[in-house]
């Protein structure tokens, strides 16, 4: 459901879910320091590692936030929606029941930049 400053409706990429998310990013590509798939036993994720300034605003909101969703973005389409467990830091894995390409091809989207 919407909330005062989650106002923006989104769609999960090949799903029927819909999200709300705020209009100001967390972090952006040009934050992306790495991006790399990750097989955990034939699961695919991603693994990011942030520039440290995007680190610290992510422990900041992740830390007000624990419980709540959050979603990663690439080209305009929300790609996976975690629920925010602890705080978040500079290194982040995220997963989305990824194939191992569609996980390359995010990875190397974020990368990009």
């Amino acid at each position: 459901m919407p909330v005062r400053g989650l106002a923006f409706e989104a769609q999960l990429k090949n799903s029927q879910q819909k999200v709300y998310v705020h209009y100001t990013a967390l972090a952006t590509q040009t934050d992306v320091l790495d991006a790399r798939v990750v097989d955990t036993t034939g699961r695919y994720e991603i693994a990011l590692t942030l520039t440290p300034q995007a680190g610290t605003a992510l422990t900041s909101a992740t830390t007000r936030h624990t419980g709540r969703p959050l979603a990663i973005i690439l080209d305009g389409e929300v790609v996976s929606v975690l629920t925010v467990k602890s705080p978040l830091g500079a290194e982040v894995v995220f997963s989305g029941d990824f194939s191992r390409e569609e996980a390359a091809r995010i990875a190397a989207g974020l990368r990009r930049w």
